[in-house]
C-alpha cells in the first residue's frame, strides 16, 4: 500500500537469475466495475458489510475491499451461479451473512438503478464472524451434511473437533434443550473464538434463516 492505493505486485526471474519486482497501481474497484468487459472474469475478495434480499434468490451485497476500505456491490443469484460453484441453497445465506469474508468471481454489470456492480457467478466462503448465531447455523450445515466439518472450521479458524463436539450436542439436545445445552455451547465457543468471555444472549437468526434450519431439521429427521 502506498499512498492509499492498493499495489499489484509481481516477482520475475531474469535470464541472468535475478529478481524482477514490478509494481504497478491497481484501478479502483468502481473503475474496473465500469469499465471492464461483460465477457471478462473479475476476481474480488473483501467484507460483506451489509445484504439485502429480494426473496430466497437475489442478494445485494456491500462489500468493503481488503486493506482498501473501498466499497462495491456484488450481486448473487442463485439461477445465475456457476454449476459447479460449491455453495449453493443452505450454505449461500450462511455465506452472504454481513460479516462474513468472501472470494467473488464474476462479470462487471449494473443494478436495474445502474449501480456499477460484481454480477457473482462464483462465491467462496473465506472466513465467518465469530458470532454465536454464525457459529451456531455452520454446526447446523454440517450436522446436516450441506457443509464439511473442514471447511466449517476453517471459517472459524477452529480446529474441526469443536465443530464436531458443537453437532454432537446439537443432535442430542432436542426442543428446550437447545436453549439450555446447545446454546450456551455455541456462546461459550463464539466467545473463545473471538477472545472475549462469553456473554449470556441467544443466537438471533432471520426469519428467513430460521425456516431454512427448521426444512433442514425436518428433512434430518
Amino acid at each position: 500500500m502506498a499512498g492509499g492505493r492498493a499495489l499489484d505486485v509481481t516477482v520475475e526471474v531474469t535470464d541472468a537469475g535475478g529478481l524482477r519486482v514490478l509494481v504497478t497501481p491497481l484501478m479502483p474497484v468502481a473503475h474496473r466495475l465500469r469499465t471492464l468487459a461483460a465477457t471478462e472474469t473479475l476476481e474480488l475478495s473483501g467484507l460483506i458489510v451489509a445484504r439485502r434480499a429480494a426473496g430466497k434468490a437475489l442478494h445485494f451485497l456491500d462489500v468493503a475491499v481488503d486493506g482498501d476500505g473501498e466499497r462495491f456491490q456484488a450481486i448473487v443469484c442463485s439461477a445465475d451461479m456457476a454449476p459447479a460453484s460449491p455453495v449453493l441453497g443452505p450454505r449461500l445465506q450462511l455465506t452472504t451473512r454481513p460479516g462474513s469474508t468472501v472470494l467473488a468471481r464474476g462479470c462487471a454489470g449494473r443494478s436495474r438503478s445502474g449501480e456499477p456492480s460484481l454480477l457473482v457467478r462464483e462465491i467462496e466462503l473465506l472466513r465467518l464472524p465469530a458470532e454465536p448465531a454464525a457459529v451456531a447455523k455452520a454446526v447446523q450445515l454440517v450436522a446436516c451434511g450441506e457443509l464439511s466439518e473442514a471447511a466449517a472450521a476453517a471459517a472459524l479458524r477452529c480446529e474441526p473437533a469443536t465443530l464436531s463436539e458443537l453437532s454432537h450436542a446439537l443432535e442430542a439436545a432436542d426442543g428446550d434443550e437447545q436453549a439450555t445445552q446447545f446454546h450456551p455451547a455455541v456462546r461459550a465457543c463464539a466467545a473463545r473464538l473471538a477472545g472475549r468471555g462469553a456473554r449470556h444472549r441467544p443466537a438471533q437468526f432471520s426469519a428467513a434463516e430460521r425456516a431454512e434450519l427448521a426444512a433442514l431439521a425436518a428433512d434430518r429427521g
